[in-house]
């Protein structure tokens, strides 16, 4: 169920953050704010293909921890700092320590081995962890074989490479939002790859921007989320996740999303056409239930605005008793 929560934020973040604008280097559709930031290179088959990836990755992840997988599956805490820790000290001598242990509410689960590691190495420098890559893998492997677990390369890249799809779908919308903020502040046109100010705090005088501690959060976040949607990119490119994702949608009988011409940034000018519709809008008691009216609207809005659509009128007809009718 955890899973599945942080798989609907993702999508929704994906879907609404822009994921599509991130994959085609842009900034809420403007074109060259900082290229030199945007270090990443997806790869060309995936373009115009973002809403079949936010909606095929939770479906991919399940699949890598079904009962074919049950060989590369293994506990993972993901999140060891001192407050996720438990000690328990000895009943004769309370400064003697009896028992240590670790929990965690979010990041502690049980997961493929292979998507794991993935997740962990995106933070890495991508220079790095371009160099260095094979060799991590190899050490993984040899470590596993020594403590008696038989795990091959081809298994576990499988784990590895379809499992970058959560981080590209969650940092790929999620650098929208860091950058848009930061973009509004006048940061992000000036931000470099592993810019010093990711360093700065309240001591450092080289610099003319007042930097506080949630600033800072958000210069760091996206220094952060770069590397792990270049990494992602670059473990896509290497190990061919195009493939890889071809064949699994083959396995799970789904239809070929690939034979159509696939759009770019050049040539997406249909797409920026606008229409104006009327949407109308029948607020059920479901939905009622679960947000409110104009939570909902501006869900409705912030959706179809993404997709280039204009509303120019909604009617919502409501269902409560006080309530007979409004329109907005």
């Amino acid at each position: 169920q955890t899973h599945k929560r942080m798989w609907k934020l993702a999508q929704l973040l994906a879907r609404w953050g822009g994921l599509e604008e991130t994959m085609n280097k842009r900034l809420k559709g403007k074109v060259g704010v900082n290229d030199a930031f945007m270090t990443w290179e997806v790869p060309k088959e995936l373009l115009g293909l973002e809403k079949v990836l936010i909606r095929d990755m939770p479906l991919i992840m399940a699949s890598l921890c079904d009962e074919s997988n049950n060989d590369m599956m293994a506990y993972g805490h993901n999140d060891v700092v001192a407050d996720n820790i438990y000690i328990m000290s000895s009943q004769e001598n309370e400064f003697a320590l009896e028992s240590l242990g670790f929990f965690d509410w979010q990041q502690a689960c049980v997961n493929n081995v292979g998507q794991e590691w993935a997740w962990n190495f995106h933070f890495l420098e991508p220079c790095f962890l371009t160099q260095h890559e094979n060799e991590f893998i190899e050490i993984l492997l040899d470590e596993y074989s020594k403590n008696g677990i038989s795990i091959s390369r081809e298994r576990f890249l499988h784990g590895y490479v379809l499992g970058t799809v959560q981080m590209f779908v969650w940092g790929g919308g999620g650098l929208q939002l860091l950058l848009s903020d930061l973009y509004r502040r006048g940061i992000f046109q000036k931000l470099a790859p592993n810019d010093p100010l990711c360093k700065q705090n309240k001591n450092t005088t080289n610099t003319d921007i007042d930097i506080d501690s949630t600033l800072l959060e958000k210069i760091v976040g996206a220094e952060m989320t770069r590397r792990t949607f270049t990494n992602c990119c670059k473990i896509m490119q290497r190990h061919d996740f195009v493939r890889k994702w071809k064949q699994w949608r083959q396995e799970m009988n789904l239809p070929d999303v690939f034979t159509t011409t696939v759009p770019t940034a050049g040539n997406a000018s249909s797409k920026n056409k606008k229409k104006q519709v009327i949407i109308l809008l029948q607020q059920q008691d479901k939905i009622s239930k679960l947000l409110h009216c104009d939570i909902y609207i501006m869900f409705c809005f912030i959706y179809f605005k993404s997709i280039n659509i204009n509303i120019i009128s909604i009617s919502v007809s409501y269902h409560w008793p006080t309530i007979n009718h409004a329109a907005y």
